[in-house]
């Protein structure tokens, strides 16, 4: 009879070891990414330069990519008429509305369009020239006067560029040589002729816009920066993409030389508190495992075992072939912050079974 229960006793204490050995479960993992932060493009364009990969950690303000500038200027001085399109807005949008992204109202406000008539006849008189300075003086009573420079010729034709003086538009004027306004250095007659304000075009989004309506500019002055494909005789610059969010660069969806939409997907973030570890469950075993179950991961750093509490976020229920053959499910386990813990390490999972 005592040897009976001696025999029962261990048949006992077996069953509880067993049950013991079965009291979790044990799968291997590797640290993985788990919700991500989408980071969208602030500006759109050309993308010049990538400065980050999957996988690297950034911090805000960090550069992630750079896209193409192509810098506008005044094509000649004059004030700034009307702005079509402002900082952040599609400079070819406003060119396809109005004809132009902003306009320029020339600085010499108007063009004498004469020829020789009532030019005294001399020999010096008909030697007119491109670039000469010229004077000019209303027909009717002398009164608006000015100076110009000849521009053009146009076989009888010649064309003035007032530099100075006001007159009125249409008004007939005369030409001289010389400041003095004598007959005998009156080149031609012509007719005054109000210049109107030129359209300035430009393509892709606007990332800097340097003037305001009623500004003078100079010939030559930066006018706007804007996004996109650059021209080939255009002066390039670089508009920075940085980071917003601190984290691993979980995704990175900008390629170098390939457009990039604003508003379209710059990158994913994924924060380090968001960091997971990925285990492959064995099929006999997920049955046991629940959402919320406590867990404790271990993790393969190089010179040490780091060990962290984690919980289980999700299951998967779609089975994967495992590397014995065997079929597996995906477990999500969150573990608990530690900065020595990077994506891609390898980790155990120890999950209490239900």
């Amino acid at each position: 009879m005592k040897r009976a229960r001696t025999l029962l006793a261990a048949l006992l204490m077996l069953a509880l070891l067993c049950a013991s050995a079965q009291a979790e479960v044990i799968a291997d993992g590797t640290v993985d990414y788990g919700p991500t932060l989408t980071q969208l493009a602030s500006m759109g364009g050309e993308v010049s330069q990538i400065y980050v990969q999957a996988g690297e950690y950034v911090h805000v303000g960090d550069p992630v990519a750079a896209l193409s500038l192509t810098r506008v200027y005044a094509p000649y001085s004059g004030t700034v008429e009307t702005i079509f399109a402002e900082q952040g807005d599609s400079a070819a949008d406003a060119v396809e509305k109005y004809g132009s992204a902003l306009t320029l109202l020339p600085e010499n406000l108007y063009n004498v369009y004469a020829t020789a008539e009532n030019a005294y006849s001399s020999v010096r008189t008909g030697l007119i020239s491109s670039g000469q300075e010229v004077y000019l003086k209303c027909t009717r009573d002398g009164s608006h006067r000015g100076t110009g420079v000849i521009n053009e010729i146009d076989g009888e034709i010649f064309y003035v560029e007032t530099t100075g003086g006001a007159f009125y538009n249409g008004e007939t004027v005369y030409v001289y040589m010389e400041p003095d306004y004598d007959a005998v250095d009156r080149v031609g007659k012509g007719t005054a002729v109000a210049a109107e304000a030129v359209g300035v075009t430009a393509e892709g989004d606007i990332a800097g816009l340097y003037v305001n309506v009623g500004d003078y500019v100079e010939k030559g002055q930066l006018l706007m920066e804007t996004l996109g494909a650059l021209p080939e005789d255009g002066a390039a610059g670089e508009y920075l993409l940085t980071a917003q969010a601190e984290g691993y660069v979980a995704a990175l969806y900008a390629e170098a030389n390939a457009e990039l939409q604003k508003d379209g997907l710059l990158m994913e973030i994924c924060p380090r508190e968001s960091l997971s570890v990925t285990a492959l469950v064995p099929e006999a075993d997920v049955a046991s495992v629940r959402v919320g179950d406590a867990a404790s991961v271990s993790v393969e750093l190089a010179e040490e075992t780091l060990r962290l509490s984690g919980t289980v976020e999700a299951i998967s229920y779609l089975p994967e072939t495992a590397d014995d053959g065997g079929t597996g499910y995906a477990v999500r386990v969150s573990v608990e912050e530690d900065e020595r813990v990077v994506p891609g390490l390898a980790a155990t999972v120890s999950i209490a079974m239900n």
